[in-house]
């Protein structure tokens, strides 16, 4: 194998391991905090909720699944064997959420329908992997980025609309990755992506639109 191949299997792993499902979340959550200007004790307390329940304990599932031979690594290539970490992640998301109900006060409305959100697309995409692996990796990134431009143009346009322009570049990133990695298909990975950009979108133009989005800070 030439260097150069070796160098890109070397970044595919990198970039699978570094914009994983588990730590976009807890980065997302705060970034929307941050982009409404957030005390930083409530950034931190809010990244700590998230980053247990939504990060560590997912990621716990996996290494000892890792550890016990039911699974080949902790990118968990197996379909039948994502099942565990996705009911894990969504538990994880309604303690996040839980928690999230009862400290964030700042963009309250915005935080907490993205963690209800959460909820219910890990159910979905739990629910998709029954019969089709499809790529979490490129969901995640995606919406990530969907996410958080919408939260942009919610809550200041004019003022934070360059920030979350980069991260656009995550999503062909992660595609690439996945499929270099020989984890997903094109085609898994282009379904995740499509998933990720469309149903989160969807999901809060519709609450936006009829109100709910609003009603959310009442919660």
């Amino acid at each position: 194998m030439s260097s150069t191949r070796c160098a890109a299997d070397r970044l595919a792993r990198g970039v699978a391991y570094a914009v994983n499902p588990f730590i976009l979340p807890p980065l997302l959550v705060m970034s929307i905090l941050a982009l409404h200007d957030a005390p930083r004790v409530e950034i931190g307390l809010a990244g700590g909720i998230c980053l247990t329940f939504l990060a560590a304990a997912p990621l716990l599932a996996v290494c000892c699944m890792a550890a016990s031979g039911r699974t080949n690594s902790i990118e968990v290539p197996e379909r039948q064997a994502r099942t565990l970490p996705y009911v894990v992640g969504f538990l994880g998301s309604v303690a996040s959420l839980a928690g999230l109900l009862l400290l964030v006060e700042t963009a309250r409305a915005l935080v907490l329908a993205v963690s209800v959100l959460l909820c219910v697309n890990t159910a979905l995409l739990g629910v998709i992997n029954l019969r089709w692996k499809i790529s979490l990796h490129a969901a995640g990134a995606s919406a990530f980025v969907a996410i958080l431009l919408f939260a942009v143009h919610f809550s200041a346009p004019e003022t934070h609309s360059f920030l979350p322009a980069w991260t656009a570049t995550l999503i062909p990133l992660v595609m690439w990755a996945r499929v270099r990695g020989h984890t997903h298909t094109s085609g898994e990975v282009w379904a995740g992506a499509t998933f990720g950009i469309v149903v989160p979108l969807l999901e809060l133009s519709t609450l936006a639109a009829t109100g709910h989005l609003y009603c959310m800070s009442c919660m």
